[in-house]
């Protein structure tokens, strides 16, 4: 094999993973090239010896695949929101929406990899166009899919009032001039809020700007557009292009209205400035993400194992700083922080097939141990060992309860496990999407809206892991899909594990690759 200089790529090879160029496009290839640079470290990269499979290598069947591949994203993305409108008004099932979405998100997930600036001008616009269209229908169209956004609006409307957004549930009769219009439509009706002060600071900034529906959407656009900005402005054009044609933010932030979108630019701008070595910049961001959910906060310890001496301080440091500056008006004022957030934590499961199979797996061990089928909660256990008695009201758990707990705390800890294996051969910004990735492997709670915050790990490290699970896991919409068409609420098996199968295809993929993120390499 003939030497190359650092930074070239082997013949036929794919430049950007997220969107690759033909061969006319030298200038975007460089510059995607000096952003892998900023990303990693400067060691010599393996050399990939296989050359890449002949219909990406021949510009004639690229062009051809790109412009096909263009118009079917132009067409899906349209049907997707006509029929989205449609549901959401009442006239077409959520089903057929469930399935318009799933040819999109294919669609859509193969289009990156062979659009190219030979293919036609004309095509490429049929999926800008589609998407477009696809962003103004939902806008316009009321959620489906998913009713959180309406707690949202309830919580902004208590502390546009100057009530804690935590203290009362929306069944609350204190609080039942907030509430109408919106009860009827909130989830959980009876248990207060779980999100945190950024989320909080948006539902407020909601309300202050009248508190129709479409404004939230078009917050979640703006800052799925800031995102986008973030990524061209980083040198990487055909990155911020991919996530802009995706469905997954369309979905879940145009169509369902969920505040995770509102993460993308956070996340995707503390990856950058930890590649950029700005370790208090990519603290920051982290603890105001963290404001919106609490993991990332996980993330800014998970940076810290990756760096050396007195600088691993340095991010954990600063998001817990940003996130302890969050919380100190409601600290101070003595509200309450966490809501429902515990409750939550312990007895929620949605769509998590490696959570359920290590559920499985223990209830049978307890049962082969001889585990009576009714324990104490700890809480209650702790209380008793305390006080020497036990409580009449003490809650007890059944075996499958105590095997969930135990599964809670084994996955805590095989992420904690898993994040000191990555420390020690992956580059922080790779340590950051890893750990993030094994946390939502996981989860119990594996919601599809949760896989947004993937997306920009998975475009800057070129990850077929993240990639392909963000496409499969339009699967896990079945049961909410299926409730709206009065079919009740199931969490399936096969939902579930449809979901996880395109990240299982990329794991196959990141295997026999080489100079992966995996490896601590650039990507080939």
């Amino acid at each position: 094999m003939s030497a190359r200089r650092r930074g070239e790529m082997p013949d036929g090879a794919v430049p950007d993973g997220a969107v690759p160029d033909g061969a006319s496009n030298d200038a975007a290839s460089d510059a995607g090239h000096d952003a892998d640079d900023a990303l990693h470290s400067t060691r010599p990269l393996p050399q990939r010896p296989s050359r890449a499979p002949r219909w990406v290598r021949s510009p004639a069947t690229r062009r051809r695949v790109g412009a096909a591949l263009s118009g079917l994203c132009g067409l899906t993305a349209s049907l997707f929101a006509a029929l989205h409108l449609s549901a959401a008004l009442g006239g077409t099932p959520a089903l057929s929406v469930w399935w318009a979405a799933l040819a999109w998100t294919f669609v859509a997930t193969g289009l990156p990899l062979v659009l190219a600036e030979t293919t036609p001008r004309a095509w490429r616009w049929l999926a800008y166009v589609g998407t477009g269209i696809a962003w103004l229908l939902v806008v316009l169209s009321p959620p489906l899919l998913s009713d959180d956004v309406w707690r949202y609006f309830f919580e902004g409307r208590l502390s546009a009032s100057g009530i804690a957004p935590l203290l009362y549930p929306p069944t609350s009769p204190k609080v039942a001039d907030l509430s109408a219009g919106l009860l009827t439509h909130i989830n959980h009706p009876t248990m207060p809020g779980i999100y945190p002060p950024a989320a909080q600071a948006g539902f407020l900034a909601h309300a202050a700007l009248g508190g129709a529906l479409w404004t939230w959407k078009l917050m979640l656009l703006t800052a799925l557009l800031s995102t986008c900005w973030l990524l061209a402005r980083a040198g990487r054009p055909r990155a911020a292009l991919a996530l802009g044609l995706h469905p997954l933010p369309v979905i879940a932030g145009g169509g369902a209205g969920h505040l995770d979108v509102l993460g993308l630019p956070l996340l995707c701008g503390a990856l950058l400035a930890i590649g950029a070595q700005r370790w208090w910049r990519a603290g920051a961001a982290l603890g105001v993400a963290a404001g919106l959910k609490l993991f990332p906060l996980g993330l800014a310890l998970a940076a810290a194992l990756g760096l050396r001496s007195w600088r691993r301080i340095i991010p954990f440091g600063s998001a817990a700083l940003v996130l302890c500056a969050l919380y100190l008006p409601w600290w101070w004022s003595g509200m309450p922080s966490g809501g429902s957030l515990g409750t939550y934590s312990i007895q929620w499961t949605y769509s998590g097939v490696p959570f359920r199979l290590l559920v499985e797996a223990l209830t049978l061990v307890l049962r082969g141990l001889g585990v009576p089928d009714a324990w104490p909660h700890p809480d209650d256990l702790w209380r008793a060992l305390m006080v020497g008695r036990v409580d009449s009201e003490v809650v007890w758990l059944d075996r499958r309860e105590l095997a969930q707990l135990v599964a809670r705390i084994a996955a805590a800890l095989g992420v904690a496990a898993g994040a000191l294996w990555l420390a020690g051969r992956c580059q922080p910004v790779a340590l950051l999407h890893g750990t993030l990735l094994l946390a939502f492997w996981l989860s119990p709670v594996v919601h599809p809206w949760y896989m947004v915050w993937l997306l920009p790990g998975a475009l800057l490290l070129r990850d077929p892991v993240a990639w392909g699970w963000c496409a499969t896991v339009v699967f896990a919409w079945w049961a909410p899909a299926a409730s709206h068409d009065g079919l009740g609420w199931a969490d399936p098996w096969w939902a579930g594990a449809l979901a996880i199968s395109g990240a299982l295809m990329g794991a196959v993929v990141l295997a026999r690759s080489e100079g992966t993120w995996l490896s601590g390499g650039t990507p080939s």
